[in-house]
């Protein structure tokens, strides 16, 4: 019971915390989204959000630092690539999905509201992880990052 409230913590902090006040993600790489994204709603769109699907590896004890004072985390998150991302609406339609990147990266360009975002599963040992909520049409844009858990616990 407590893994489970651990990983809904965890689940909750990446999509909420990590994107920073400049509209980037803490956990993903820099550099241009990869956008292979297409909008089921013709409408007008106000912008793109970016979404970035990464794994969370199980690691063993943190490295100590070294005499620089400087330590590599023991185990960095890995990019999850070719997973479908869908965005639905309020009322379950679904409004534009894309196929992340080898980068963990896609766009999905979105009219102002809240849409879930479903990720699809990826190869074990990742955990799928669960729907997220997010709102577009606020300033920056958000950076989503969907976090697929290690399921070697």
């Amino acid at each position: 019971m407590l893994r489970i409230a651990a990983a809904l913590a965890v689940c909750a902090f990446s999509v909420a915390a990590c994107s920073g006040g400049d509209g980037s993600a803490t956990g993903g790489s820099a550099g241009p989204p990869v956008s292979s994204s297409s909008s089921a709603s013709g409408g007008a769109t106000s912008g793109v959000l970016e979404v970035v699907a990464v794994y969370r590896p199980v690691c063993g004890p943190e490295p100590r630092p070294t005499a620089g004072g400087s330590s590599a985390p023991a185990c960095p998150e890995e990019p999850v690539g070719a997973v479908e991302v869908v965005a639905t609406g309020a009322d379950g339609t679904v409004v534009a999905r894309g196929t992340t990147a080898a980068d963990g990266r896609v766009s999905l360009a979105l009219a102002p509201g809240t849409y879930t975002l479903t990720a699809a599963p990826a190869p074990p040992p990742r955990i799928t992880p669960r729907p997220t909520s997010v709102t577009v049409g606020t300033e920056p844009m958000p950076t989503v990052t969907l976090v697929y858990e290690s399921s070697m616990q």
